[in-house]
């Protein structure tokens, strides 16, 4: 099952790279850095699927450039938060695998069971700005589809 999240993950991420690198590219000449940044930020978080996936930005300092879902956050740095693990432990292992993209897997409230579960995230390294880009799922949504193929 983690597998077949992943690779949706994976699937989802790679579209939504593939766009904001053509417009960066597009871009980086003709925009000032704030303009194309604010572009590239409202790509991001337009970017859903599914149900309710979404992406966010962080960066390497721990602190959220820009959360969809929870504006709240943007701005904040998250290290040794509990209950906002996914940018300290994305950070650290992009940081500790020295690579552009790795998983993360963690325990996370979600909204529509009303409990923490196992949900696992892609980090990516967005280059030009130094930004972390990430998304994930719960295990939990994968479950009944996963069921139903193996039927």
């Amino acid at each position: 099952m983690e597998k077949n999240v992943k690779d949706y993950l994976i699937n989802k991420s790679d579209m939504l790279f593939n766009i904001i690198n053509r417009v960066y590219n597009k871009n980086k000449n003709k925009m000032s850095e704030k303009e194309l940044k604010d572009r590239i930020k409202g790509l991001v978080k337009a970017g859903r699927y599914g149900k309710s996936g979404y992406f966010w930005i962080n960066d390497f300092n721990y602190k959220m450039v820009m959360h969809p879902i929870k504006p709240e956050f943007d701005g904040k740095t998250f290290i040794n938060t509990p209950k906002v693990p996914f940018v300290q432990l994305g950070v650290d292992a992009l940081k500790k695998c020295g690579c552009d993209k790795t998983f993360i897997k963690y325990k996370f409230y979600n909204p529509a069971t009303k409990k923490y579960e196992f949900k696992v995230s892609l980090v990516r390294v967005f280059k030009p700005y130094n930004w972390i880009i990430g998304t994930g799922r719960y295990i939990s949504d994968v479950t009944p589809k996963v069921k139903k193929e193996v039927l």
